[in-house]
């Protein structure tokens, strides 16, 4: 395996082993709402925490797993009106093609049971454009990756966002 250097938001920095580690604890953890940007051609990569985003917007930090996995994550609650984005700075020391996977969950698919649509879904924009066109909050009852599609960037600061399309606990 090929080592490379990530750069974690607020957490300095981490060799790719440790990344898997993480990655590893996180999964049997369900720990919620973070980003990943994984560069496509080139050793850089971001991984940001949701919970730490400078603008919350209209989406509310919710701790309500922490016992289970260790931290918090972003909710937008806004009783069945989308919310104000949830926003924050995010700088790319190389510019490229990077591919963006986000930790959520369907919390209504053990009810669901595979009918109607998830309840709590959103989109990441990057840029004010929406990553690729999945619509994330829709992959299962468990706290999983979703891959959300891939973003040209250049080089310097890009502005993330959560976007809420329900108003029905994204997450």
């Amino acid at each position: 395996m090929r080592l490379q250097k990530r750069h974690f938001e607020g957490s300095g920095r981490l060799s790719r082993i440790a990344v898997a580690a993480l990655v590893a604890m996180a999964a049997l953890s369900g720990m919620a709402a973070d980003i990943a940007f994984d560069h496509v051609s080139a050793p850089a990569a971001r991984f940001v925490e949701c919970e730490a985003f400078a603008e919350h917007g209209g989406w509310v930090v919710d701790p309500h797993s922490m016992k289970r996995m260790g931290s918090s994550y972003l909710m937008a609650h806004g009783y069945g009106a989308p919310v104000r984005d949830a926003t924050h700075t995010v700088n790319f020391a190389e510019a490229g093609r990077y591919t963006v996977h986000v930790r959520t969950r369907d919390w209504s698919a053990e009810w669901r049971k595979g009918r109607g649509t998830a309840p709590g879904r959103f989109q990441v924009m990057v840029n004010g454009k929406p990553v690729g066109d999945a619509v994330l909050g829709s992959n299962g009852g468990e706290w999983a990756w979703q891959r959300a599609g891939e973003v040209d960037l250049p080089v310097g600061d890009a502005t993330v966002a959560l976007h809420d399309l329900t108003g029905f606990n994204g997450r």
